[in-house]
């Protein structure tokens, strides 16, 4: 038996390896139109990084002062503005917040 992180990153490699296959992280689905067989999907995605150099390596997260509402807890909680929403998060960046700006 592996460690669920092992069998998560064979199966993430598995993805990326497959040219049928397109990964969209952090996006929701807004509308679907047509007819069997030839669909019309609207996507709506969020931000993705803090900026396009994230590496993943969690300084901003360490200097950003402003906290929002988490979103997964349904506003119960607040979160810094950049902050990596889990630890198994795919990819692995800090999604920047609509209320962060990046100077």
């Amino acid at each position: 038996m592996r460690h669920p992180t092992c069998g998560l990153e064979i199966n993430l490699r598995r993805l990326k390896a497959n040219r049928n296959l397109r990964v969209l992280t952090q996006t929701e689905v807004t509308s679907v139109s047509g007819k069997r067989g030839d669909y019309n999907v609207t996507l709506k995605i969020s931000p993705r990084y803090v900026n396009q150099n994230c590496t993943g390596c969690g300084e901003c997260a360490k200097v950003v002062a402003t906290e929002i509402s988490n979103p997964y807890e349904c506003g119960l909680s607040r979160t810094k503005a950049a902050y990596l929403p889990y630890a198994m998060a795919y990819p692995q960046r800090y999604p920047r917040s609509p209320f962060f700006t990046v100077v």
